[in-house]
């Protein structure tokens, strides 16, 4: 096994790496130097790294000494060296696979540590140190599951979004990022409200909050992560923070046209995505989200293809169908014409009579999806009657042909041409089904025989 986990950097809550650490005197005469310490532990020389773990014992002890013996420290030392040793396992988990296998093994009595000073409302150094030994456990997949599989300890590490430390809030931001990664344990992270607290923890303390959206790469990438694997969870989990769900649509009337912003128009993919796997979360947005869209100038000609795609989703819904079909608006300005003026048909190419273009074949693609959720409506005849709808769908349909090496042509077959189907009953079964009938006092026989 290799015990040396490559990294770049080392980072140490509550001091850097280039400060000068005290050696401490051991009672037997060893002196016992930190940074001597990880340099070891960060080494594949397994007997070194025994002997500064049997050094680190013998610190340990020595301390523990000092409380048994009742000698004079403060509470404020106490903690001080509880946040050293906590930095130290850290270190280790780190830099070596042993180490978190270690940790893993004395599993029982360190989650109990956890729960004991992430429970506490003061002492930030350690509660930052001990978050930081969870994230460094968390890379690990066999320590990372023991984590996930404790909801009391994620509820607790989750709660950390709330303090105004910001370094513990990157510290639990980290831990919940490093599980949304994996498809078995990313759900942990709903359990405990994850998204939701996440989401609040992106728009507190922010002047200008439609500028969150430009920063925070790590919020973005666990969001993406848990979407991957719950995409409907974590809309639903949006939906219940209506802050930021108008904060959403704000990003979204802002830029009509998508964003140079990488950041931001991953973000709009993300919040288009979410509207259109959500029922709950379109019905926090309701009607007033579709009339913004459309009293919007870029969209007063034509639909821009976000905006497009947003009022497409809810086509998914008979109630907004019906709201986007006439309620508030004229036939020619309602939203579903709207959409349907964005269907549109080929092309010919000059001089490529073989070749012919479909304008916008992906925001129609998004469209023609939409409309089939339509069956059984009123806003399939609106649909229908349309002017752009089946000269679309016969040009979509010529086209194809016209693609494929078969020979195929568009015919008309007459009744008596259509081959017999699997539901057409026999004549023998529906004979002997009459028999049976005969029998049921509260059955009548329809058929034309019997008039």
């Amino acid at each position: 096994m290799d015990l040396k986990r490559k990294s770049s950097s080392l980072t140490d809550v509550g001091g850097t790496s280039s400060e000068k650490r005290p050696k401490i005197q051991e009672p037997s005469g060893e002196e016992f130097e930190p940074d001597s310490f990880i340099s070891a532990i960060g080494s594949n020389d397994v007997k070194l790294i025994t002997r500064e773990l049997y050094l680190l014992k013998k610190v340990c002890e020595f301390f523990m000494g000092f409380k048994v013996s009742n000698l004079p420290l403060s509470v404020d030392e106490i903690y001080s060296i509880t946040k050293e040793i906590i930095s130290i396992l850290a270190n280790m988990c780190h830099l070596s696979v042993l180490g978190c296998v270690e940790i893993r093994d004395k599993n029982t009595t360190l989650i109990r540590l956890y729960l004991y000073f992430l429970s506490k409302k003061e002492q930030l150094p350690v509660k930052t140190a001990i978050l930081r030994l969870i994230g460094n456990l968390c890379e690990l997949k066999e320590t990372a599951q023991i984590i996930a599989l404790n909801h009391v300890l994620l509820e607790k590490v989750v709660n950390c979004l709330k303090l105004d430390d910001q370094k513990a809030g990157e510290q639990a931001l980290r831990i919940l990022r490093l599980l949304s990664k994996r498809s078995q344990l990313s759900k942990s992270v709903l359990r405990t409200n994850g998204c939701l607290y996440i989401a609040k923890d992106l728009v507190k303390n922010k002047n200008n909050k439609i500028d969150v959206f430009q920063t925070q790469p790590e919020i973005l990438q666990t969001f993406c992560n848990l979407f991957k694997f719950h995409p409907q969870l974590v809309a639903k989990q949006f939906s219940e923070y209506s802050d930021f769900v108008q904060l959403c649509l704000q990003l979204l009337i802002k830029y009509p046209n998508g964003s140079n912003n990488k950041l931001e128009s991953q973000w709009i993919e993300l919040i288009l995505r979410c509207v259109r796997c959500s029922q709950e979360l379109r019905s926090v947005l309701g009607e007033t989200s579709i009339n913004k869209i459309l009293e919007l100038k870029e969209n007063k000609e034509k639909l821009t293809d976000i905006h497009c795609r947003f009022l497409c989703s809810f086509l998914e819904d008979s109630y907004f169908r019906r709201h986007m079909r006439i309620e508030e608006w004229d036939l020619g300005n309602s939203a579903l014409n709207k959409i349907l003026e964005r269907v549109e048909p080929y092309q010919e190419i000059p001089g490529q009579t073989n070749f012919k273009l479909i304008p916008n074949i992906k925001i129609q693609i998004t469209i023609f999806e939409s409309l089939c959720s339509l069956q059984h409506d009123e806003s399939l005849e609106f649909v229908i009657r349309h002017p752009n709808f089946i000269p679309c769908v016969l040009n979509h349909i010529r086209c194809y042909l016209d693609s494929t090496s078969y020979k195929c042509q568009i015919e008309y077959i007459s009744p008596e041409q259509k081959p017999l189907f699997p539901a057409i009953i026999d004549q023998p079964y529906n004979d002997r089904q009459k028999k049976d009938r005969q029998f049921w006092p509260l059955c009548k026989d329809f058929s034309a025989g019997n008039f």
